[in-house]
């Protein structure tokens, strides 16, 4: 999955009120007017933090399923 623009929106700004005209922020209309429209650079900012804890969650449970359980590695020591 790749994160876009309306993801960000939704993580920076959840209820806010805008549209989103294309898949680029010149096409954000802001209709909220309690919260603030995020900036450009806030947007990409969220994206890009949004992939890595992507990324990171891929990785643990990679390396979860290359081990066994933290229980099952105590019992081994044990025996």
């Amino acid at each position: 999955m790749t994160y876009n623009i309306t993801d960000a929106l939704l993580s920076l700004t959840p209820g806010a009120q805008w549209v989103l005209r294309g898949d680029e922020y010149s096409g954000l209309e802001w209709l909220d007017e309690t919260q603030t429209k995020p900036t450009e650079e806030e947007v990409v900012q969220k994206i890009a933090e949004l992939e890595y804890k992507k990324e990171v969650e891929e990785y643990k449970q990679q390396r979860a399923a290359e081990y066994p359980s933290m229980a099952d590695q105590q019992d081994m020591q044990f025996h």
